[in-house]
């Protein structure tokens, strides 16, 4: 396959998207790229997608629950992209 010069390409050939985002992997790369949960209810939903769904879950995710400060750092990151 030809090199290509875009971050995707470089992403799939160094095997990023197969690793989880965050140490303790509760989240995932979906297949474009975009950092999901991996675990819970919302197991596989992109975090914007959640966060515009279901705010009060974010909330408890962020401020309440006993993830990882790593896990949390993604997400607030994620969001934070995405706004």
């Amino acid at each position: 396959s030809k090199l290509q010069g875009t971050v995707d390409f470089l992403g799939e050939l160094s095997g990023d998207r197969q690793r989880s985002p965050d140490p303790s992997s509760k989240l995932k790369f979906d297949d474009s790229g975009t950092v999901c949960f991996n675990v819970g209810k919302y197991a596989g939903w992109n975090i914007e997608n959640v966060a515009r769904n279901d705010p009060g879950y974010i909330d408890w995710f962020m401020n309440k629950s006993d993830f990882p400060q790593t896990t949390k750092a993604v997400v607030r990151a994620a969001l934070e992209h995405a706004a």
